[in-house]
């Protein structure tokens, strides 16, 4: 067995419950704000070895979502979303001067995957649109096809 056995708590940097939910508090409200979870961090205030990355929160989520519920990280994201949803309203009103509308959109592109979503969904539209012309022009050989499958 590699490792130590499920539910073993001695390698667990933060043992007092109180610690790991400021600490979890602290993480959703880095991420509401809009930052990324890399720069995030829980500094402990008395023993800075019992401090965190966002990689050991990660993992306590994971390994104990009743502890950490995940309605929470959800939220916290999608708080964050709407903080640059909103910067991007702001540019578009011209409430910025001399703003520029291509940053936002790249680091929306960069933080949300923009580009990923569109380019699948253009993707998918296309070849339904090719696969409704092949169907319509040559419906016997369609069917004929799709019986093989």
């Amino acid at each position: 067995m590699a490792g130590a056995p499920k539910g073993n708590k001695n390698g667990t940097k933060l043992k007092e419950p109180n610690y790991r939910q400021e600490a979890y508090k602290q993480y959703c409200a880095h991420i509401a704000a809009g930052y990324s979870k890399k720069s995030w961090h829980f500094k402990h205030p008395t023993d800075i070895y019992k401090s965190l990355c966002y990689e050991t929160m990660e993992r306590y989520m994971e390994e104990n979502p009743i502890e950490f519920h995940p309605i929470l990280k959800q939220i916290a994201d999608a708080e964050g979303m709407k903080w640059y949803e909103d910067e991007g309203r702001k540019i578009m009103q011209g409430k910025y001067r001399n703003s520029s509308p291509e940053i936002w959109k790249t680091c929306m592109r960069n933080k949300y995957s923009w580009d990923k979503e569109m380019m699948e969904q253009v993707v998918k539209c296309s070849a339904d649109k090719i696969l409704e012309q092949i169907r319509s022009r040559n419906p016997d050989k369609v069917k004929h096809y799709e019986k093989k499958k």
